[in-house]
């Protein structure tokens, strides 16, 4: 047996690539229709945000809140646990980052979006790519459809809309502590985006670099909006 320090991350996969995307292919099967219907309610989230209007904030974070305990239950507990030790774990975390959003939904409720901002603008977009662009980026790399990647049910394109309604809550007018809260709420799905990167790149997927991407993206901007916004406080 070598050394530790000879293993990489690929030795400690316990699935192929073959394996995973049957995973992500077996669990769209099982789910559909609600695909489509997870867009739409994204959809209507994006639109929601956009038109600022007073509910965006609270029902954004219910709807991410319900989406990831989705996931932690359903993907990672029911399905990734049979091909790594490692997917409670994972459940766990998704679990408590999704009671986190639920909880703050449900007792704040003077959250309000501020006007355009670069937060809300890099919240917009990663909300967007996530809902809409997201599912099909599969096609830029030769892959079927039917092992797309949705918001609302699969781990990536759901931190990644998490992300993108964190960066828009950091500025909100009714967040007293900008900085603790962003803190606070981005550090699961800042982490996932490191671990979901060094999974596909074990598995030598072409967009490996994406989800990393995103938590960079995210972790900067959020750090430097909610710095701004500490320093003048709105009293809640």
């Amino acid at each position: 047996m070598g050394e530790w320090w000879s293993y990489g991350v690929a030795d400690l996969l316990m699935f192929s690539p073959r394996t995973w995307y049957r995973l992500l292919e077996l669990h769209n099967r099982a789910w559909w229709p609600l695909q489509p219907v997870a867009m739409v309610m994204g959809i209507g989230l994006l639109w929601a945000i956009n038109r600022r209007a007073r509910v965006a904030l609270p029902l954004g974070l219910l709807l991410l809140g319900l989406s990831l305990l989705f996931v932690a239950w359903e993907f990672h507990w029911n399905r990734y646990a049979k091909i790594t030790l490692a997917a409670p774990w994972f459940a766990l975390a998704f679990a408590v980052q999704g009671l986190l959003l639920t909880g703050v939904a449900a007792t704040r409720r003077n959250l309000t979006l501020p006007h355009a901002n670069a937060a809300v603008r890099t919240g917009s977009v990663l909300l967007s790519v996530a809902v809409l662009l997201y599912p099909v980026s599969l096609l830029m790399w030769f892959k079927p459809m039917e092992q797309s990647e949705w918001f609302g049910l699969a781990p990536d394109p759901t931190m990644m809309a998490t992300l993108g309604l964190l960066l828009c809550l950091c500025r909100s007018d009714g967040v007293s502590r900008p900085r603790l809260t962003w803190l606070l709420l981005s550090v699961f799905p800042l982490v996932w985006c490191l671990v979901t990167g060094a999974t596909l790149w074990a598995l030598d997927a072409s967009d490996w670099w994406l989800m990393p991407s995103v938590g960079l993206l995210a972790g900067g901007v959020g750090w430097w909006q909610s710095g701004l916004a500490q320093r003048a406080p709105v009293p809640v």
